[in-house]
């Protein structure tokens, strides 16, 4: 979606950051929305899992709603806890 209709092979290889992640990559936290129509969720699932591959720590938390750019999300929505699951993360981590 961000190269055009019309990109070829390559520029989408640059344009995918799984194509980045090394052992050397830092932990990474995803949150992601199913119901998010401008970034399909199987993308975050594949930087999940290419973290996994190259021993990067990695946590992603799937919301069942909030859309694209929830934010903190909205008081009492599922998209509004996905901080409180960073914050655990970050101590998991650090």
């Amino acid at each position: 979606m961000m190269v055009g209709k019309n990109a070829t092979p390559q520029d989408e290889a640059n344009w995918s950051v799984q194509n980045y992640v090394t052992r050397q990559y830092p932990p990474t936290f995803l949150a992601q929305a199913e119901d998010d129509h401008t970034s399909n969720p199987f993308n975050t699932e594949l930087m999940r899992d290419t973290c996994r591959r190259n021993r990067v720590p990695v946590e992603l938390i799937q919301i069942s709603k909030g859309g694209h750019g929830f934010g903190l999300g909205k008081a009492g929505t599922p998209a509004a806890l996905w901080d409180q699951a960073y914050v655990r993360w970050l101590d998991r981590v650090s």
